[in-house]
């Protein structure tokens, strides 16, 4: 089910629509207060007693709701009863104060109206807004009709253009302001649906994953069009990892295979390859595929031998690491599957030959084995150590391979 705008709020944006009334109420206090003094400067006594009693209620509301915005106490309908009510003390000192005749009774209601509604606009919610220009409307105009019935006025005094004009113009305010809010909250919530979709990829495939192939996979909403052609698939294992682990603590394996597999990606990505899978203490990375790429066969041999070297010479953290390599070059599909949290896939029988070459790699105490097809794509000559034909689980055919 999809919920309305106003109701798919993050815990960063309510934490913003907190701020926002807060500030709204401390306005909201400076104006009363602003107002109370100017009542005091300007009317007789008695008068100005009267109208600050008025607008008393609007800095006690005030003051109370900015404590308790934010708490557990607070209730969503409370910011809605605090502008009725604002709305509402406005109308009395309207009805009673020095507006209560004269073209002030349409300026004066216009001014403060639009002042609560635009201060209603700090809550990021147009409902708030709405609400708040309808109950000011019916307050001004409950003020209007308590000033002028008293008097001998016909109907087109009750219902004067001044006032028919200052709703519409109160109205068009209220309206403007409620779809810039619902505007606003869309793209917050487009923003962050957005966020959320990067964050789905980066955790289905991995933060090894190079940043072409998730801005390919979020331009297309994570459906990558299935695609087949020649590449190379390079299968790598952490030889007797499960030995070397079971002599640690759990985390300390996991930072192990962390340290290998950042350290791998960068040799994989520097090549122009993709890590498309981990199994395990093993990954698959590919050439030409998804991202095209020339020379495939020779990027694959220069990471394995890379990964090799780095083996050999470096720690990850503080452990060293043996590998098995296996290289298979062939037509290869490809695509991204699922639709939640995509998954990018590789199969096919150059897939299933690299990871077996690598296994082999164990029987014929090797380190790295390649087929016959990387071996006749490579550029240029190479200290390959031909094997010879080797039978494969699931090929009836014996495969040529080679060493390195």
């Amino acid at each position: 089910m999809t919920l309305p705008v106003d109701a798919t709020v993050s815990g960063a944006f309510q934490a913003t629509r907190h701020r926002g009334l807060r500030v709204a109420m401390v306005l909201q206090i400076l104006t009363a207060l602003a107002v109370m003094a100017w009542l005091g400067l300007t009317l007789p006594p008695m008068l100005a007693s009267t109208l600050a009693t008025a607008a008393a209620p609007i800095l006690l509301i005030g003051l109370i709701y900015a404590r308790v915005i934010g708490t557990r106490a607070d209730r969503p309908w409370m910011a809605f009863a605090v502008f009725g009510l604002d709305a509402v003390c406005i109308g009395v000192l309207i009805a009673t104060g020095p507006f209560a005749s004269g073209p002030g009774i349409v300026a004066g209601p216009l001014v403060s109206g639009a002042l609560l509604v635009a201060l209603s606009t700090f809550a990021l919610g147009s409902r708030l807004v709405v609400w708040t220009g309808i109950a000011m409307t019916l307050t001004w105009w409950g003020a209007w009709i308590w000033c002028v019935s008293g008097a001998e006025a016909n109907p087109g005094t009750l219902f004067g253009a001044g006032a028919i004009a200052g709703t519409l113009a109160l109205l068009a305010a209220t309206a403007v302001l409620a779809v810039m809010i619902a505007l606003v909250r869309r793209a917050i919530v487009e923003g962050e649906e957005a966020v959320e979709a990067r964050r789905d990829v980066e955790g289905a495939f991995g933060r090894y994953l190079p940043e072409a192939i998730r801005e390919e996979i979020l331009e297309t909403e994570g459906a990558l069009e299935p695609t087949e052609r020649d590449a190379s698939a390079i299968f790598v294992d952490v030889a007797g990892f499960t030995l070397l682990a079971g002599d640690r603590a759990p985390g300390d394996a996991v930072q192990i295979l962390d340290a290998f597999f950042t350290r791998a990606s960068a040799i994989v990505g520097e090549a122009g390859g993709t890590i498309v899978a981990f199994v395990g203490d093993a990954f698959l990375a590919t050439f030409n595929l998804p991202l095209a790429t020339e020379s495939y066969p020779d990027r694959a041999l220069w990471v394995a031998r890379a990964l090799l070297h780095a083996s050999r010479k470096e720690e990850f953290a503080g452990a060293k690491l043996e590998l098995a390599i296996g290289i298979a070059t062939g037509p290869i599909a490809a695509g991204a599957v699922g639709t939640d949290r995509p998954a990018f896939m590789v199969y096919g029988d150059t897939v299933n030959r690299a990871q077996r070459l690598q296994a082999l790699n164990k029987e014929l105490q090797s380190r790295i084995l390649i087929d016959a097809e990387t071996a006749n794509g490579l550029s240029a000559e190479s200290d390959l150590q031909a094997i010879g034909g080797v039978e494969l689980r699931g090929r009836e055919a014996s495969v040529a391979i080679f060493g390195v």
